[in-house]
């Protein structure tokens, strides 16, 4: 398996984790919620022109990829009630 499969069975296990919760107070799911975020975050560091010098033992592909994680669980400690 390659790394970038591992990340996207990695992402999508965290968003399969998330289905029903609610994480506005609007409504919105956390799973659609982590979902844009995660989109922002792509789109942010295609912008920024990975690679980017290594963050102490990580290169930038570890630094990506711990970044996309990030994008999708930033929210999952404010999980409210199941939808």
């Amino acid at each position: 398996m390659t790394a970038r499969s591992e990340l996207d069975n990695t992402i999508s296990l965290l968003l399969k984790n998330q289905v029903g919760f609610i994480a506005k107070s609007d409504g919105e799911t956390l799973v659609t919620h982590s979902w844009l975020v995660y989109q922002a975050m792509r789109k942010l560091i295609d912008d920024i022109k990975f690679p980017v010098p290594p963050v102490g033992n990580f290169d930038s592909s570890k630094v990506r990829d711990l970044l996309l994680i990030a994008a999708v669980v930033h929210d999952v400690g404010k999980m409210r009630q199941k939808v």
